[in-house]
């Protein structure tokens, strides 16, 4: 009989145990698309973001509920469960416990994050969870594995870490851009700045902050809320602002950067491509 366990936050012992359950699922289906192991960004602080499922003291299933908008907005599903225990309904009593809380928080809309190699391999896992492709919402996952990167300095722009003062100028930039109110705007980018895993940067054009980005450096340097104001982009910017974003980090630390590009969004995809970002797995969504 296995036992279930809902926490806020991970123990720095459950961590460990979650990223090694995750690397043996990955390396057993092929998969890339790691799920975020922490709550930082969630609307509701207190909300149980992560449910464990334990047999004999050993971490075999793990689902967690990334919730980082109002109750109108979707909640990102994910479940991993060792090879040697699928088979056993333990993935459905993870998402079952799962919809309870989002029902209890009030929360309508989520959808559940897998992968097409996956999906591939288990043909009968959708009909086994109730759930369709949303095939409007796939992403490619790309990565760069180089240690090195070429970009050219340009004089007249500058690149550097997000400071407190750049919050207020940054609010009305990023609200626009992902269709947030200022006061998610503001905490979004406050955690930012907190989160000891997560590094932070601005791109100026004279002194003016014309683009922003994260890294999430807790195992790879994972790039997200990444833009230019839209009346800089199409001009070779966002270019210029990865390249010397990631210049910056490798020279502190080597490692792999990863980033999620929507399958939509051709001219992104093609960007990346050039930088020399490869295609790494094809993110899919899965809905009611």
């Amino acid at each position: 009989m296995g036992e279930m366990k809902k926490v806020v936050n991970l123990s720095k012992k459950e961590l460990e145990e979650a990223n090694d359950l995750i690397n043996q699922v990955e390396s057993y289906d092929h998969t890339y698309c790691r799920p975020y192991l922490s709550n930082q960004y969630n609307y509701f602080p207190d909300m149980p973001s992560f449910i464990l499922y334990y047999n004999e003291k050993q971490l075999v299933g793990l689902l967690t509920l990334y919730a980082d908008e109002d109750t109108a907005g979707i909640v990102d599903i994910t479940i991993n469960v060792l090879p040697d225990y699928r088979r056993h309904k333990i993935g459905t009593k993870l998402f079952t416990e799962g919809l309870k809380i989002l029902k209890k928080y009030n929360f309508q809309n989520y959808d559940f994050m897998s992968e097409q190699r996956f999906l591939d391999n288990n043909p009968d896992f959708l009909k086994n969870i109730g759930l369709q492709i949303e095939p409007a919402e796939s992403e490619y996952q790309m990565s760069y594995k180089n240690d090195f990167i070429n970009v050219k300095r340009n004089e007249e722009l500058e690149v550097r870490k997000l400071k407190q003062p750049d919050v207020e100028q940054l609010l009305p930039l990023y609200s626009k851009v992902f269709a947030t109110n200022t006061q998610e705007t503001r905490t979004y980018l406050q955690e930012s700045l907190n989160e000891i895993n997560t590094k932070s940067f601005v791109l100026l054009l004279k002194k003016e902050i014309i683009g922003y980005c994260s890294i999430d450096v807790s195992d790879t340097y994972y790039i997200f809320g990444l833009f230019i104001a839209e009346k800089y982009q199409n001009g070779g910017l966002g270019t210029y602002f990865i390249k010397w974003v990631m210049k910056i980090l490798l020279e502190s630390d080597p490692k792999a950067f990863v980033i999620g590009v929507d399958e939509s969004n051709k001219i992104a995809h093609h960007l990346y491509l050039k930088v020399g970002f490869k295609d790494q797995t094809k993110v899919v969504y899965l809905s009611k």
